[in-house]
Formats: structure tokens, sequence, C-alpha cells
């Protein structure tokens, strides 16, 4: 476990990124001294979060997955493979800190895909897929196959519902590349394939998340056919900026915090609770790998909470206002040189996965 390690990737990725935000926000874009104020001490707890976040995967929710992923293969048990695949997905995806985000993002603007419904269809979507990629292991179906035809059934679907569902559908996308679901799923990956042995398992150990990435889309497009025409954009940027600014920090974090705590409770909790009941009937770990296991999702929770507190109090009131601030810029042309260097930072290759 190496806190020091991960605090350096972890500002790595995140300051500079807060360096963009600032400058735009005292120059061309002024969001205003209050939320830049937000904005720094948030920067601080994003940072503190991931850190702490991404230690306890790489302590105990990495691990879990890999010896679930072996035992389970051992047990040579199709149905318990399968299942256990789509249960394991479908709660790793509800504890997934980027779908948490975007799922408030997308009721908050929208005002008619409440955040609960749209989590619930993409964590059934991983969980399908997870399923699927399981099975192309196991009965070694090709990996392009199953790519070429998901993705043909996806562009069929969006092509005949609302543009802002197609737009949440691929973003929701990006719920399975996040600091939770992705080291578990291709750690339950690597545990499967292992045990395998043959020559092309070393292959077959990839491709769990690419599988996974289809079942959001797939959800969230199909949800679109449920709720045609209630996809109206109704928030209002200007004013969740402005509220935001009004209230005091320490009002907002008092405010924020015992949702936050609640929810990412609810959110970590089914998994514990699955992986208590899989180490009493099928890992058997012993106790010095199950302390480890316990501690790292205590260190996942701690991370969570302070991760969310930081994006709920700063990160999003300041995107908002400071997109709302450069949108209405008259030399707007500018959003194009100011979105390259954002995305290149986005995808820097030393980011901690999801952020």
């Amino acid at each position: 476990m190496n806190l020091l390690h991960k605090l350096k990737e972890t500002c790595s990725a995140v300051l500079p990124i807060a360096a963009i935000v600032l400058i735009l926000g005292s120059t061309i874009a002024p969001i205003g001294s209050d939320l830049i104020i937000a904005f720094i001490a948030g920067t601080v707890l994003i940072i503190s979060g991931l850190t702490i976040f991404l230690t306890g995967t790489d302590l105990g929710i990495v691990p879990a997955g890999s010896y679930m992923g072996s035992k389970l293969t051992r047990t040579k048990k199709i149905w318990l493979i399968l299942g256990s695949g789509f249960l394991i997905g479908f709660l790793i995806t509800i504890a997934e800190p980027d779908l948490l985000v975007l799922g408030n993002q997308a009721e908050a603007m929208t005002g008619t895909i409440p955040a609960r419904t749209l989590v619930m269809a993409v964590a059934l979507g991983v969980a399908v897929f997870v399923a699927l990629a399981l099975a192309r292991v196991l009965f070694q179906i090709p990996f392009r196959l199953v790519i070429i035809i998901g993705y043909l059934i996806v562009f069929a679907l969006a092509s005949r519902i609302d543009p802002v569902f197609v737009a949440i559908a691929f973003d929701s996308g990006g719920a399975t590349t996040g600091p939770m679901t992705v080291p578990f799923i291709i750690a339950l990956g690597i545990g499967v394939a292992s045990v395998r042995g043959d020559k092309n398992a070393a292959e077959d150990s990839f491709g769990f998340t690419g599988i996974a990435s289809i079942g959001p889309i797939l959800a969230v497009t199909i949800l679109g056919f449920t709720m045609t025409g209630k996809s109206g954009i109704t928030g209002s940027i200007g004013e969740t900026a402005e509220a935001a600014a009004h209230m005091s920090l320490w009002a907002e974090y008092a405010h924020v915090f015992p949702t936050t705590c609640w929810n990412v409770f609810i959110a970590l909790g089914p998994l514990a609770a699955i992986l208590l009941v899989y180490q009493i009937f099928l890992l058997k770990l012993p106790p010095q790998q199950v302390k480890r296991i316990a501690v790292g999702f205590v260190y996942a929770y701690v991370g969570l909470v302070l991760f969310f507190m930081g994006t709920d109090t700063a990160f999003i009131p300041v995107g908002k206002a400071l997109g709302a601030a450069l949108g209405s810029l008259s030399y707007n042309w500018i959003l194009i040189p100011i979105g390259c260097v954002l995305g290149q930072l986005l995808s820097a290759p030393n980011r901690p996965s999801g952020y």
C-alpha cells in the first residue's frame, strides 16, 4: 500500500485541470471569488478522496475480483459463473462514482430522467454484458464478433430515439471505465481466463471492459424508447451556479455530508455483503486476506465520501458557471482550443482510471 505513490498519480492528473480552470475563471470567464475558493477546497478534497479510494481498490477490491474469478471458474458450473458475473457487474456499477455523478447531472438538467432510474438501467446493462464477456471466454467466442454485433444493435436503436438519450447513452458507456468498475472487471476476467490454461487464455484476459461498455449504451437507448418525449432540458445553469455561490462553504459541506455518507454506503454496502456471502460459501480466504480486503473497502468508502464532497460542492457548480461564462463570450471560437487542452489533460496516460 503506497499512499504517496497514489497521491503523486492523482495530483499529476487533477492539478493541471484545476490550474486551467483557475486561470479561465480568473481571466476571460470570471466566475467570482466565492466559487474560486470553493473550487480550491474541492480540489483538495478530490485529490485526497481519489488517493484514498485508489489505494483501497488496490488493497481490497482488485484482489477480491481476482479471487472470485479464479474460484468461480474452478467450480466448472456455468450457471454459477455467469450468474455471479451478472450480480457482480450490477453491484460494482452501482458503486461507480462516475455513474453516480452522471445520474445526478442527468436528473438535474432534464428534470425527467430520475438519477436512480438511469443508474439502475446502466447497472443492468453492464451486468448483462459482463456475463456475456465471461461466456465469451468460457466458450471461446471471437471478441470482434461480440463487439460488431453489439454496436450494430446500439446504432440501429440510437437512430430512432431522442438525441438527448443518445448523448446520455454514450456518456453512460464511461461508467465502465471508472476507478471502481475497471479494476474489478479486469481482475475478474483475468481470474477466469487464468484457470482455462490454453494458449489463448492470456489474450482472453482482456476485452472485458470493452464488451461491458456496450451494456450501458444499449440499456439507455432502450430506456429512451420508454421515455420518448420526456427528455427536455429544464435545468438552469446560471441559477444553479448562483445558488451554490450564495451558500457558505461550511454550510454546503454540512448539507452535503450526511447524504453523501449514506449514498456511498448504499453503493458499497451490497458489494461488500455479496463478497461476504461468497467468502463464507466459496472463497474461504484466510483471515489475513479477508482483513486486507475489509481495510480496502474502508479506504474506498472514505475516499468516495471525500471525492463526492469535492465534486458536489466545487467541481460541478464551478463547471456549470465556467461553461455558462465561456458560452456567453462573443469570441466563442476559443471553446475549441480550450476543449482540446482539457481533452488532452483528461486523457493523459498517468491519470487515475475513470477520472
